[in-house]
């Protein structure tokens, strides 16, 4: 599925995440290039992982990252 496919999804959780008490909606941009890793934030090394899992490589994490 496509971006465009996903958006009624997205904008339902969108709304139910909203009107929920304690959670934040907050924008992470991008990891950027892999070269770059020092300078990630935790953030930045969250979205890394997720589009790695996004993309199949389930035992694509490190251990030094989960708390």
């Amino acid at each position: 599925m496509g971006r465009k496919e996903n958006l009624p999804i997205y904008e339902t959780l969108v709304s139910i995440l909203e009107t929920s008490p304690g959670i934040h909606i907050q924008h992470v941009k991008a990891h950027g290039p892999t070269q770059k890793q020092p300078q990630w934030t935790k953030s930045r090394w969250g979205n890394y992982y997720a589009d790695r899992i996004a993309k199949g490589h389930e035992n694509d994490w490190a251990d030094h990252h989960i708390r």
